[in-house]
């Protein structure tokens, strides 16, 4: 492709879902981080997010009517918290906003009724969930070793993530999003 995306781009980007034709992405390209979507042909990019503070790593919802992300601008660049928008980048507004603690890879649940993240707590990353209202936060997670990257499975029974619990290397471990102990895959 000679229309490639400048070195500055991210590929942390989302492509299209079943309701959604567009890419999702964050790009630097305007001097900080923010969010774009862009047809499938790869020609047309919108802004859809707009401020000084980070604004990283977009989620497409199930239905494709919101968007998931991560910003620091609630807590003058230190610390990330949950964000949602609709997908035209209308209605931004928090999910999480303990600026004292950093949220990062949030993912919808199957049925866009929750997010699964990571936050970090005690110097490492554990496994969280919330309601898109951010309500009923919930921590999943208590290993003293980071444990992170959540994702559900297509039908919201299992959580998938990464976790260094075994204290060598890091593995891919699952639980139930009702707290059923971790179960290593991997």
């Amino acid at each position: 492709l000679h229309d490639a995306l400048p070195i500055s781009e991210t590929a942390r980007g989302q492509a299209s879902t079943a309701s959604n034709t567009k890419i999702l992405f964050q790009s630097s390209r305007d001097g900080n981080a923010e969010i774009y979507v862009m047809d499938s042909g790869g020609r047309v990019a919108t802004r859809l997010t707009n401020n000084s503070a980070e604004d990283e790593d977009p989620v497409w919802s199930p239905d494709g009517r919101q968007v998931l992300f991560v910003s620091t601008r609630l807590s003058g660049d230190t610390n990330h918290q949950i964000f949602l928008m609709n997908a035209d980048g209308t209605n931004q507004r928090s999910v999480t906003n303990d600026v004292t603690l950093e949220d990062r890879y949030p993912t919808f649940s199957p049925d866009g009724r929750k997010i699964v993240f990571a936050r970090i707590f005690e110097n490492n990353y554990d496994i969280y969930s919330i309601d898109v209202d951010g309500s009923n936060l919930a921590r999943l997670t208590t290993h003293y070793l980071d444990e992170n990257h959540p994702v559900y499975s297509p039908d919201g029974s299992k959580i998938l993530y990464q976790s260094e619990q075994d204290g060598q290397r890091v593995r891919l471990y699952t639980m139930n999003p009702d707290l059923v102990a971790p179960v290593r895959v991997h």
